[in-house]
C-alpha cells in the first residue's frame, strides 16, 4: 500500500466540473465583459482587482455550489468517485463568511450545497482546502463578486419605516394647520391710548 501511495497509484484526488449558479439555476451576471482592443499596447501593469469576466452575485442571493471529486485507484483501473463526509467549502473575503460542509453522492462523486450570500459586498472566493493523511491536497479557488442592491431592486415602501412616513406627513399637516390658523386668526387692532403726563 505504501509503494502504491509513493508512486501515486492511490490517494490522488482531482476535482472537475466546479460549478456555481444562482438558486434558480441561472448563471451569475458578468461584471466586466472581455473586450479585445487591438489599438491599445500591451500593458506591463497587472489587471485591476476585479478580473474580467468576473461573475457577480447580489447580496442575500441564494447560491448553489457543486463539484465532482475523484480519486485515482490503479487497482480499479483509473479514476473512481471519491466519498467523504468532511469536505467543506468556504466563502471567503479576508476571513470566511460561510463555511459549509458539502453533501455528496457516493455513486457519482458530486459534492454540492446551497447557501445564502452574506450582506457584505466585495470580492469573494469559493475556497476548498482539503488535507487528509494519505491523500493529496485538494485546493480549489474560484473568485466571484458580490454587489449591493441596485436602486430599482429595493422595495418602494419599507413596512418597518411606516412610523417615519407617518411622522413626516403629520408634521406637514401640522405645519399647514399652523400657517392657516396664523393667517386667519382674528387680530384686535392696536388700541389708541393717550399718554398722560
Amino acid at each position: 500500500e505504501i509503494s502504491k501511495w509513493v508512486f501515486a497509484e492511490r490517494g490522488v484526488l482531482r476535482a472537475s466540473n466546479v460549478n456555481h449558479t444562482k438558486g434558480d439555476g441561472t448563471l451569475a451576471e458578468l461584471l466586466l465583459k472581455q473586450k479585445t482592443r487591438l489599438d491599445l499596447p500591451q500593458s506591463l501593469f497587472p489587471e485591476p482587482e476585479i478580473a474580467k469576466n468576473s461573475q457577480v452575485y447580489r447580496i442575500g442571493e441564494t447560491i448553489d455550489y457543486s463539484l465532482k471529486v475523484e480519486e485515482y485507484d490503479a487497482d480499479k483501473g483509473g479514476w473512481v468517485p471519491f466519498a467523504a463526509s468532511d469536505l467543506q467549502v468556504e466563502f471567503v473575503m479576508l476571513d470566511p463568511f460561510e463555511r459549509i460542509t458539502l453533501s455528496n453522492d457516493p455513486q457519482s462523486g458530486i459534492f454540492s450545497t446551497t447557501f445564502t450570500a452574506p450582506d457584505k459586498y466585495g470580492i469573494f472566493k469559493f475556497r476548498i482546502m482539503y488535507r487528509r493523511v494519505g491523500l493529496t491536497v485538494l485546493l480549489i479557488n474560484t473568485q466571484v463578486s458580490l454587489r449591493p442592491y441596485k436602486h430599482n431592486e429595493h422595495e418602494r415602501f419599507i413596512p418597518s419605516a411606516y412610523p417615519y412616513y407617518f411622522s413626516v406627513f403629520s408634521i406637514m399637516i401640522g405645519f399647514f394647520v399652523f400657517i392657516y390658523s396664523f393667517i386667519n386668526a382674528a387680530c384686535d387692532p392696536p388700541s389708541k391710548t393717550k399718554k398722560i403726563d
